[in-house]
C-alpha cells in the first residue's frame, strides 16, 4: 500500500520529467506533459479561506446566484446543492436547451440582485460561453437607472467567472474584458482537471459556502475533518483496488447514500466513464450508480462505510476516495486516467458542419424508437444507452419504463446531451458493448422577450450540431432520430 500511495504522491506538484522513469504515474498522470495530479494533496486550510475570502465581495449583497458550466464544471456544484432539501436561490444551467435557461429566469425575482458564475477551465468551453452570452442579454434588457454608467459598467457587477489563472486572458478576447474572474483552485495553480475538481476547488467550495450563508467557521469545521480522514479512505480505496484488479470488464457499481444519488450519480459517471474509458480497446467499461443494491450481472461493488461524519464530510470524502481509487485501479491497468484523447473527435467534425447539414432527421415516437432499436441491436450489445439533446424529464422517464419494459435483460442508460458529450464520449467512442440511441427535440419555441431571437437560434443550432458530430463519429454503433415530446405514442 505504502509504495503504491508513495508514488501517487511523489508525481504530485513536478514536471514530467522530474519524476523518475520507474514511477508508473509518470507515464498515466500527465495529459500530454501537463500537470493533472494537484488534487492528490489536499490544500492547506489557509489557501481555502483566503479564496473564500476573495470570493465573499462578489456575492455579498447577492440574493440569488446563477451556476454555468458543462462537464466538471458543474456537476460538483450539483453534487453539493444535493446537501440541501430546498434551494430557491442557487440555480444550474448546464445544457443548450433554451428552455432551460428560459426556466431559470422564470425563478427568478429579481435579476438586479442576481450574479452568475460562469465556469470553464480553458475559458472557451463553447456551451458556456454561450449560455454566459445568453444570460448577459436578459441582464442587458433590465433598467439599471444609472445614468452615469455604460452598461457594460452595470454589467460586470452580476458575472463572475471562474477558470484556470493563464486562462484569464482569453476571456478578454472573447468579449468579456474588466469583468470578475478567479482562479478555479485555491492555491491559484492549473493541475487539476475538471472532474477532478471537488472537492478541493472552487467549484466545490463555493456552493457550499453559499449554502453556509457564507460562514467561514463552518467550511473550516468541515474541511479539517474531512483533511483528517485523508489516510483512512486513500487505504479503503486501495483495498477495493486490489480486490478487483484483475477483472477483465469494469463494470462498476458504485453504491452510494440515497441523498447523494440523482445528484452525485453525474459527477461518478464523468470520473469514471472519462478517465479510463477508451483507454484500452479490449477494456469494456461501464458506471452504474446504486443506493447498496448491486445489480445482477454487475461487479465491482463499491461502497464507503463511514459513520458519524455529517453529509458534506461525507460527500468530500467520497469524493476524494473515488478519485483515489480511479487512480489506483489505472495503475495497476496502465491506463493514463487525466487525459480523454478521444473528445476532440465530435468537435473536430462538428467544426466541419454548417447548419443546413443536419437536414431532415427522421420523427418518430417511443413506439417507433423501440422497434427501430430491435432492428438494430446485436447481440454483443449488453447495453442500450440514450442521449437526449433537450431536458424532459418527464419523457426520459416515459422513455426508459418502456426501453426497460421491451429489452429487460439489456442494462439501459439515458442522459441528457451535451453534458453527455463531457462525461461519456471519450468512454463510448471505442464501446463495442453498447448502442447508442440519439434522441433530438423536433421543435423549440422561443417565448420569452429576455431571450435574443440569435442567441436562442445559435443554442439550438449549436445543439444539434453536437448531436450528429456524435452521430457521425460513433456511426457504426449508433442511431439517430428527431421525436416530437408531445406526440403519442
Amino acid at each position: 500500500m505504502e509504495d503504491v500511495k508513495k508514488l501517487l504522491w511523489e508525481a504530485v506538484g513536478k514536471q514530467k520529467t522530474e519524476v523518475p522513469l520507474s514511477n508508473r504515474f509518470r507515464d498515466i498522470g500527465f495529459d500530454d506533459g501537463k500537470l493533472r495530479l494537484g488534487w492528490v494533496k489536499p490544500p492547506i486550510w489557509e489557501s481555502v479561506e483566503n479564496s473564500l475570502n476573495n470570493v465573499r465581495k462578489y456575492m455579498e449583497n447577492k440574493k440569488e446566484f446563477i451556476f454555468v458550466g458543462i462537464g466538471g464544471s458543474i456537476n460538483g456544484i450539483k453534487a453539493v446543492l444535493s446537501l440541501i432539501k430546498k434551494n430557491n436561490n442557487i440555480h444550474c444551467i448546464d445544457n443548450l436547451d433554451p428552455t432551460v435557461l428560459i426556466n431559470v429566469l422564470s425563478k427568478i425575482k429579481n435579476l438586479k440582485d442576481t450574479i452568475v458564475v460562469a465556469i470553464s477551465k480553458s475559458a472557451t468551453t463553447l456551451e458556456t460561453q454561450i449560455i454566459a452570452r445568453s444570460l448577459k442579454y436578459a441582464f442587458c434588457q433590465l433598467d439599471f437607472k444609472k445614468k452615469t454608467l455604460d452598461m457594460d459598467d452595470c454589467l460586470k457587477k452580476h458575472f463572475l467567472w471562474l477558470v484556470d489563472k493563464d486562462s484569464f486572458s482569453k476571456l478578454d478576447d472573447l468579449g468579456w474584458q474588466g469583468y470578475y474572474r478567479l482562479p478555479i483552485q485555491v492555491d491559484g495553480r492549473n493541475d487539476i482537471g475538471g472532474r477532478f475538481s471537488s472537492p478541493h476547488t472552487l467549484i466545490f467550495l463555493l456552493p457550499l459556502f453559499l449554502i453556509m450563508k457564507m460562514d467561514i467557521s463552518k467550511i473550516k469545521n468541515y474541511y479539517l475533518r474531512y483533511t483528517s480522514l485523508i489516510d483512512r479512505i486513500v487505504n479503503k480505496a486501495y483495498r477495493d483496488v486490489l480486490s478487483y484488479r484483475d477483472c477483465r470488464r469494469a463494470y462498476f457499481s458504485i453504491c452510494v447514500d440515497r441523498v447523494f444519488k440523482d445528484d452525485f450519480r453525474i459527477w461518478i459517471t464523468q470520473l469514471f466513464q472519462e478517465s479510463m474509458g477508451s483507454k484500452e480497446h479490449v477494456f469494456p467499461l461501464k458506471t452504474f450508480v446504486t443506493d447498496r443494491k448491486v445489480r445482477k450481472g454487475f461487479f465491482i461493488p463499491i461502497y464507503l462505510d463511514m459513520e458519524n461524519i455529517s453529509k458534506v464530510e461525507k460527500l468530500m470524502a467520497y469524493m476524494y476516495y473515488l478519485e483515489n481509487l480511479v487512480a489506483f485501479y489505472s495503475y495497476f491497468k496502465r491506463i493514463n486516467f487525466v487525459n480523454q484523447p478521444y473528445v476532440e473527435k465530435y468537435k473536430e467534425r462538428m467544426r466541419q458542419l454548417h447548419s443546413e447539414d443536419v437536414g431532415n432527421i427522421r420523427e418518430i415516437n417511443i413506439q417507433e424508437l423501440v422497434r427501430e432499436i430491435k432492428q438494430k441491436l446485436q447481440p454483443h450489445h449488453i447495453f442500450i444507452e440514450v442521449i437526449v439533446y433537450f431536458c424532459d424529464s418527464k419523457f426520459n422517464r416515459k422513455l426508459e419504463n418502456s426501453l426497460k419494459s421491451n429489452f429487460p435483460k439489456r442494462g439501459i442508460l439515458i442522459f441528457t446531451g451535451s453534458d453527455w458529450n463531457h462525461h461519456s464520449y471519450q468512454s463510448a467512442y471505442c464501446s463495442q458493448d453498447t448502442l447508442y440511441v440519439i434522441l433530438l427535440k423536433k421543435n423549440y419555441c422561443l417565448c420569452d422577450s429576455l431571450i435574443s431571437k440569435d442567441l436562442f437560434d445559435e443554442q439550438v443550432n449549436t445543439q444539434k450540431l453536437i448531436s450528429y458530430a456524435t452521430y457521425l463519429t460513433l456511426k457504426d454503433k449508433a442511431i439517430l432520430f428527431s421525436i416530437d415530446t408531445e406526440r403519442k405514442s
